[in-house]
């Protein structure tokens, strides 16, 4: 009963306090609506709508005949503006940006570079070029030579020289001797044992075979054409 007296309490303030507020609103919007909105927006579909439509009509061919000019006039107006803003604006870069970029590139930059390259760094990368550069390549070109030198002499003292030493008297050198004893014997058996006899079995025996074989065909052969002649 505490709790709902309360919120009866509460809701009297709130209608107390929010009615007064509302009561204002809805007589402004009854105002606004039916003092001022619909009697204007009356007056202006019904009296200035079709007035200003009627003007439009009856003045618009000498505003568009004025305006042709008017706009040929401001375009030339506005091309003179923009040559005289544009030599404005080339002459203001000119002056305040180009000329001194080029004074400061000039007098600062390139003047001060060739003098310190002619006066300094020509004659220290000289003096650099002739007193260590080539002093350097000289000492460089002596030691590859060197190197060169030491890699030919192990060459030829530890690899050419004892491979030619084993090759003359390891290997060369017996191989010759070894020839020289087994050649006589092997000529030796080579003529005798194998190439006589095969000269003889083609005398004598090989070569008498072939002769009688082609006899045989040669003797039948002819006694063949003997008996078709007849």
């Amino acid at each position: 009963m505490v709790e709902k007296g309360i919120k009866n309490v509460i809701r009297g303030i709130v209608f107390i306090i929010y009615f007064p507020f509302h009561l204002i609103y809805q007589m402004l919007h009854w105002i606004y609506h039916y003092l001022f909105y619909h009697p204007l927006r009356w007056l202006w579909k019904s009296c200035l709508q079709p007035f200003f439509h009627w003007l439009y009509r009856l003045f618009h061919p000498i505003i568009s005949w004025i305006w042709k000019y008017v706009k040929y006039i401001l375009s030339l107006v506005w091309s003179i503006i923009q040559n005289f803003l544009f030599k404005t604006m080339i002459s203001l870069i000119t002056y305040l940006i180009i000329i001194p970029i080029q004074w400061i590139v000039k007098y600062i930059i390139i003047i001060p570079i060739t003098w310190i390259w002619t006066k300094v760094l020509k004659s220290l990368c000289l003096w650099i070029w002739r007193e260590i550069i080539l002093v350097v390549i000289h000492w460089s070109v002596q030691v590859i030579q060197w190197v060169f030198q030491g890699l030919s002499w192990l060459w030829e003292y530890l690899i050419a020289r004892p491979i030619q030493w084993i090759w003359r008297y390891v290997i060369y050198l017996p191989i010759r001797w070894i020839w020289r004893k087994i050649d006589p014997p092997l000529r030796w058996v080579i003529n005798h044992l194998i190439r006589r006899p095969i000269r003889w079995i083609r005398r004598e025996i090989m070569k008498p075979t072939y002769q009688w074989v082609r006899s045989i065909f040669v003797e039948e052969s002819h006694q063949k054409g003997q008996k078709h002649g007849n």
